[in-house]
């Protein structure tokens, strides 16, 4: 039976398993210390071991961590699939058309299959190896490409009528870059990133 992982500790082990991919496709070492792991992070030995101590195998060894062993452990924890994931982004403005040249995807399970805006001409005009569609076609393209996950760079003011659409497309997992609080049905997850609130937490700590 798996061990109950807060929402922090969960953040704490995906930042990690990053950290480890990192380091083993470097291929420098295969073993790594919780105080090598502190060092890197900024998180306190003590938080470190507690975290790891959450995972059901043992990566544990008299020299530090097994990269590899460690990095399978927190897959299997968190129930990350790494089989090819389709995604796509919905709003083409400056953030939008941005995030279709972000290189991190490349390296990983998630596949960008589609990028949406309500500018026909904007789809149009815009240079990209990514396939760009009017809104109006977004129900189609998602349902056939079996799109699972949206990134959602759209005005505020439209984000939740969006939000609306996707969840009623099949979308499962939105990353939202609006500063729009979402609601979204049940069996939908979303997850904010803004820097407003990133920069007001920074304030509260420095």
């Amino acid at each position: 039976m798996k061990k109950q992982i807060s929402k922090p500790a969960r953040e704490r082990l995906i930042q990690l398993l990053r950290l480890l991919d990192q380091l083993e496709g470097s291929g420098e070492k295969a073993l790594i210390t919780s105080g090598e792991i502190e060092m890197l992070t900024g998180w306190t030995d003590v938080t470190v071991r507690r975290d790891i101590s959450l995972l059901s195998a043992n990566s544990a060894t008299s020299s530090g961590y097994s990269i590899a062993t460690l990095r399978t452990a927190i897959e299997d924890a968190l129930s990350i699939n790494r089989g090819e994931r389709a995604c796509c982004i919905v709003g083409l403005g400056r953030l939008g058309s941005a995030l279709l040249e972000y290189e991190g995807l490349s390296s990983s399970s998630f596949v960008l299959k589609a990028g949406f805006d309500i500018s026909k001409n904007r789809c149009e005009t815009l240079r990209s190896s990514i396939p760009l569609y009017s809104t109006l076609r977004m129900e189609r393209v998602i349902r056939d490409e079996r799109i699972e996950f949206a990134i959602l760079a759209v005005p505020e003011a439209v984000a939740q009528e969006v939000v609306d659409k996707l969840c009623e497309y099949g979308i499962k997992g939105i990353v939202n870059f609006t500063s729009r609080v979402l609601q979204v049905q049940e069996d939908v997850s979303v997850q904010s990133l803004s820097v407003l609130d990133a920069l007001q937490n920074l304030s509260s700590i420095v």
